[in-house]
């Protein structure tokens, strides 16, 4: 089976797509948390959406990353980060 290079530029696109996703959901989270009752009720689930922005915006950057495995350390998320890590272990 061959491996396919995918080019930077369909990256790049993927990674705007990406980042396109985080500003709604950041916008969505913004709305929520104006509403005093559901902010009391959902906070927990708000977080959920901040989270999900972040890794978006974090996965977002190390597709337009020129070095996405060298990159992987610099991600914000633990969580995220070690998830990731893990399919870079074939490589050592």
């Amino acid at each position: 089976m061959t491996k396919q290079v995918i080019p930077s530029e369909l990256l790049g696109n993927i990674s705007g797509e990406l980042i396109q996703l985080a500003e709604i959901v950041e916008g969505l989270g913004e709305a929520l948390c104006g509403d005093e009752q559901v902010l009391s009720n959902h906070l927990s689930q708000l977080q959920s959406v901040d989270l999900v922005s972040q890794s978006l915006r974090c996965q977002a950057g190390l597709l337009a990353s020129d070095n996405a495995i060298a990159d992987i350390e610099k991600v914000s998320l633990q969580d995220l980060q070690d998830r990731l890590s893990k399919g870079l272990e074939c490589l050592r």
